[in-house]
């Protein structure tokens, strides 16, 4: 290679090997030598595109969301399981102590409500 020559070759490659980092380590083991190669290909032909930038990094968040799939659905499991066991103690609660007929509950109506908020509130029933 001549002093004055730029490895053009180099360059492109490490320019497509830093768009591959927007893909997860999975997909990048899987994909990431035909990527590479077709991104060079694509890099010598178009330098700068602003819609294959765009593009990648899109594609890349999308593939990262896809492969963590199972993080999510261990999150809404885990989320289900204390939606149901906060049900299940609020109604061991009520079993325990259920709301006596003679309770009477204060109710304020609208109207009062929107007059007077300071108004002692009426009880009905």
């Amino acid at each position: 290679m001549s002093p004055g020559h730029l490895d053009v070759g180099s360059a492109t490659t490490r320019r497509a090997q830093g768009y591959l980092r927007w893909y997860p380590r999975a997909w990048r083991e899987r994909y990431g030598e035909e990527f590479v190669a077709h991104l060079e290909a694509e890099l010598l032909e178009r330098p700068v595109s602003l819609a294959r930038t765009a593009d990648i990094v899109a594609h890349g968040f999308l593939a990262r969301l896809s492969f963590q799939r199972g993080l999510r659905i261990a999150t809404w499991a885990t989320t289900a399981v204390v939606l149901v066991a906060a049900v299940a103690i609020g109604a061991i609660a009520l079993t325990l102590n259920p709301p006596s007929s003679s309770r009477r509950w204060p109710l304020v109506t609208f109207r009062q409500g929107l007059t007077s908020p300071f108004a002692a509130p009426r009880t009905f029933g």
